[in-house]
């Protein structure tokens, strides 16, 4: 994960609050693996619930 201004447009590690450059607050952006990763435990957390219920 790194984070991203957008009002620079950049990107910037991810221990960052706010941009170095503006002082805008950064926002969370995760990889497209990052994001496959985390619908992949979403979705095995939603099966094991309904196989519970």
């Amino acid at each position: 994960m790194t984070k991203h201004c957008d009002n620079c447009n950049e990107d910037y590690e991810r221990a960052l609050k706010k941009c170095p450059v503006c002082g805008e607050k950064l926002k969370e952006h995760y990889t497209e693996e990052e994001m496959a990763q985390i619908q992949k435990e979403n979705d095995d957390v939603a099966a094991i619930t309904t196989m519970l219920w």
